[in-house]
């Protein structure tokens, strides 16, 4: 089960590595061509260009949840060490 977890984790990362570069070029590209048309942009190029950037959230949102998650399943449980003020004490 662990090697299932690692595996799914690793997915999850490729996929938001992916889908984090994919979303940073669309975004750089849309800056870009938002600069260039600036002195002949139409309701209709305002409305596509938000819309982009709307989708680039969203990915970018998925990208970042999905990252966490696979780093959540990859590195699996953090075990419980003893504080160094503990050492010594009677356990009850």
């Amino acid at each position: 089960m662990r090697i299932l977890k690692k595996i799914t984790g690793i997915l999850l990362l490729i996929i938001a590595g992916i889908s984090g570069l994919a979303a940073f070029l669309v975004l750089i590209r849309e800056t870009l061509s938002v600069i260039r048309k600036i002195d002949r942009y139409s309701a209709f190029d305002f409305g596509y260009s938000l819309g982009m950037f709307m989708g680039v959230l969203f990915f970018s949102t998925i990208a970042y949840f999905s990252a966490k998650y696979g780093l959540r399943l990859v590195q699996g449980k953090k075990e419980e060490k003893e504080s160094i003020d503990d050492i010594g004490k009677p356990e009850l």
